[in-house]
């Protein structure tokens, strides 16, 4: 079971997230794990706002493949700002029909696998082994091995 429900329906959901209704003026932000996304919502928060204060909600709540609930993404009246970590290939396709703004956050791969093994180690990430997770393993086993199937 993921936080998508049943691991038989992730075709459903992916297709479900294709067909997705986006308005014009959606703004969605697109990054690899550990690149910066929140650090650019925020910054793209504050612009929208015309104010630097910090946002209260929660980034994750706004990640397209984290929303459980897809019909609620449409319910705002104003434009949005969304988050993805997904390929092109899955993003909504009302976004690009619509001419709507990407904004696509890359960052150096030497620093987004350290930020991404700490984070794997602090969080449990890959799972009860991660506690005892070596750099070298990692690396071997996430980002050149057959691990490297997660981050894809």
């Amino acid at each position: 079971m993921t936080f998508w429900g049943d691991n038989s329906k992730i075709a459903e959901r992916l297709q479900a997230i294709r067909n997705m209704e986006l308005k014009e003026d959606d703004i969605l932000i697109a990054a690899y794990p550990k690149c910066g996304t929140h650090w650019v919502w925020e910054i793209v928060s504050m612009l929208m706002k015309g104010k630097a204060d910090y946002q209260r909600d929660i980034k994750e709540e706004l990640m397209i493949e984290g929303k459980i609930d897809l019909s609620s993404v449409g319910s705002s009246e104003s434009s949005r700002i969304l988050n993805t970590h997904f390929p092109y290939r899955f993003l909504p396709r009302k976004l690009i029909e619509n001419g709507g703004k990407i904004i696509h956050v890359t960052r150096n791969p030497k620093d987004m696998y350290v930020s991404l093994y700490h984070h794997a180690v602090n969080s449990g990430l890959f799972g009860p082994k991660c506690e005892n997770l070596t750099w070298n393993q990692y690396f071997s086993d996430y980002v050149f091995g057959e691990g490297m199937i997660l981050l894809s």
